[in-house]
């Protein structure tokens, strides 16, 4: 609320086009919502993924501090704090409106990353997982041209600068990896990325191994020390359950996205070192 507050404060004093960077904080760990909704959720049942148990997050030498509780519990005050968060972003955007910016401003609604609650018997974020990668993306654009469209090509978090920058009618430098998102809205047929590249270093006292992932819209390769490869069908196993590294079937298409994946892991090595 506070920072809701701030944001539209500082949204009456703009005279110029403006860019608000608004970071609501309270959906983070230990998952803190506003008073008026503790407990909205306390009488709500929660319904665990199949491999989870109350006591998820005390295992496997997992994030106990970020789970006090036991699991059901946490997700209810995640839940609550959600609710929180939504009628901040409401309050916002009613702000817009009120002040005549709606139609000539550009809103767009992410996260920083997904979240795990008991899939895998794991618990927080940094795995390769698709509960743990995959992030909300919602834009409002002034125009209502693409209005209620969807669209399920790769996009990633180095697209939202050149995406800002087109709309403000300015290049995107050589430098920035990232496409502008409203070229793919006006052409859903460009050319567009075919895989997505996951790096996560084991960062202590995290336990989440050192982690490297190959993301295509159908396929999934990880690679992790402690576990080798792990190959997944998102098209047909969008939980991730079925391991097909060891499968003869898939035994060409392991070979393709480990080959591309050492690649990705070697070119980025090496803009590092440049760096």
């Amino acid at each position: 609320t506070e920072l809701t507050n701030y944001a539209t404060e500082w949204l009456k004093q703009q005279k110029k086009p403006f860019v608000l960077f608004l970071s609501h904080k309270n959906v983070h760990a230990d998952f803190q919502p506003n008073e008026p909704d503790i407990g909205i959720y306390s009488r709500k049942e929660v319904k665990l993924p199949k491999e989870a148990h109350l006591w998820s997050g005390h295992t496997k030498n997992q994030y106990v501090h970020l789970n006090n509780y036991a699991l059901d519990e946490s997700i209810r005050r995640y839940g609550e704090a959600i609710h929180s968060m939504d009628r901040e972003i409401g309050r916002l955007l009613k702000n817009l409106e009120e002040t005549k910016l709606a139609d000539n401003t550009f809103v767009i609604y992410t996260s920083d990353n997904g979240y795990q609650w008991g899939e895998h018997e794991l618990t927080d974020k940094r795995w390769a997982y698709e509960t743990s990668i995959r992030v909300p993306f919602v834009m409002r654009l002034p125009s209502s041209k693409h209005r209620g469209s969807r669209n399920s090509h790769i996009i990633a978090n180095v697209d939202v600068a050149p995406t800002i920058l087109d709309a403000a009618g300015i290049k995107t430098p050589k430098y920035m990896e990232g496409q502008s998102l409203l070229r793919l809205l006006d052409d859903p047929s460009i050319r567009w990325r075919e895989t997505f590249f996951y790096s996560y270093f084991f960062e202590p006292p995290y336990p989440t191994p050192t982690s490297f992932a190959l993301i295509s819209r159908r396929f999934k390769l990880i690679e992790t020390e402690w576990q080798g490869y792990e190959l997944y069908d998102l098209h047909y196993d969008p939980e991730e359950k079925n391991n097909l590294a060891n499968s003869t079937e898939f035994a060409d298409r392991l070979a393709e996205l480990s080959e591309r994946l050492q690649i990705e892991k070697r070119s980025r090595a090496v803009l590092e070192t440049t760096l």
